[in-house]
């Protein structure tokens, strides 16, 4: 990732593991916000869910990546 800046790397509360890495680098088309949570729902199923927005829109993207985060439902 191009001009890599982590912003952190730390445990949630989320299903059975979970932690959160939230980063910004730099693309053609500007500066990238991302957050990108990996985390286990049980003994032999874990997901991922990266959320990337332009940094200046970082903010007023938080209430959508919460909701994802909050609706998520793992498949059966």
């Amino acid at each position: 990732f191009p001009g890599y800046q982590e912003i952190r790397i730390e445990p949630c509360k989320y299903f059975l593991k979970c932690a959160d890495w939230e980063f910004r680098y730099t693309r053609d088309s500007g500066r990238v916000h991302v957050n990108n949570r990996g985390f286990v729902v049980s003994s032999d199923k874990a997901y991922g869910i990266w959320w990337s927005t332009p940094d200046s829109r970082w903010t007023e993207s938080l209430p959508y990546l919460q909701t994802v985060f909050r609706t998520f439902q793992p498949a059966p």
